[in-house]
């Protein structure tokens, strides 16, 4: 009996030193997950609040979440859905199936097919609160104490048109903020959408981002010139798989990367890509 009673004692105190360096974690992580083709985003901010932005293809979320979140994390504050479409949401039924979710917010102004219908009765009939994020109505998360504060942004439908059918183009934004460092992720915002964002009340959220999830997996629908002029990230990031159809990332957003000094990351490349910041510094996690 000793040595299970070591081991359970060991395994205890293992755990506990796991618990306690998530928690006291003071810096802020966000994971673009490697999802084949498609957005799955996980950010974490310094006190312990949780967002996924995107479930991407399949249920590869699951397992990049399964070994992002220690194993008794069972609760996700924040879902975000971009738009409804099949690589962003796909992921997201086995979330709301295995994880507690506290709000979920979508584009109000969108087309949603009967499969992302059916993700939305899933989630009103698991008592998720769901909220519908418009021009209008953005939604604004503040966390942190006086020392450490972390500003999230949320907001959407920039389309010039209001097309509920152009689906791409009322893709919510979300805005990410932490001392002096500022994340963008576009979701698949297109170039009308971008430049509908440079006029908006929102356009001061678009500058002087450290780091960028280009829009629409790096295609030539998006990632304007003025628009990548005015955020001039210091890194752009494309989430696409391997080998894909849609010839994504496209050479002509490359070039314009190259042409702009920007640097870029691919997730068919590098895998899932984490970055790191403590509110001054901000760094790509071996």
């Amino acid at each position: 009996m000793k040595p299970v009673l070591m081991f359970t004692i060991a395994t205890i105190l293992c755990l506990s030193g796991l618990w306690f360096g998530w928690r006291a974690d003071t810096q802020l992580h966000i994971w673009i997950f490697d999802v084949g083709q498609g957005d799955g985003i996980f950010i974490r901010t310094p006190s312990g609040l949780t967002i996924l932005v995107d479930g991407g293809p399949g249920d590869a979320v699951l397992s990049e979440l399964g070994s992002t979140l220690p194993p008794w994390v069972h609760e996700l504050d924040v879902v975000v859905l971009t738009h409804p479409h099949a690589d962003h949401y796909e992921g997201l039924f086995e979330i709301v199936d295995r994880y507690e979710v506290g709000m979920f917010l979508v584009p109000e102004v969108c087309e949603y097919d009967s499969v992302s219908q059916e993700l939305l009765e899933k989630v009103n009939f698991e008592n998720v609160k769901l909220v519908y994020v418009s021009q209008e109505v953005g939604v604004s998360m503040v966390s942190g104490g006086d020392l450490c504060v972390l500003s999230v942004s949320i907001y959407g439908d920039f389309g010039e048109s209001r097309d509920r059918s152009d689906v791409n183009g009322c893709s919510l934004v979300v805005s990410v903020e932490y001392g002096t460092f500022h994340a963008l992720l576009t979701g698949d915002l297109t170039q009308s959408g971008e430049e509908s964002l440079l006029k908006s009340e929102w356009r001061s959220n678009v500058r002087a981002v450290d780091v960028l999830k280009a829009g629409h997996h790096c295609s030539h629908t998006s990632s304007g010139e003025s628009f990548l002029r005015m955020a001039s990230p210091e890194l752009a990031i494309c989430s696409v798989g391997a080998d894909n159809s849609f010839g994504h990332p496209h050479k002509e957003i490359l070039e314009r990367f190259d042409a702009l000094g920007l640097e870029y990351l691919r997730t068919d490349e590098w895998g899932t890509i984490e970055i790191v910041s403590d509110g001054n510094e901000w760094w790509i996690e071996d």
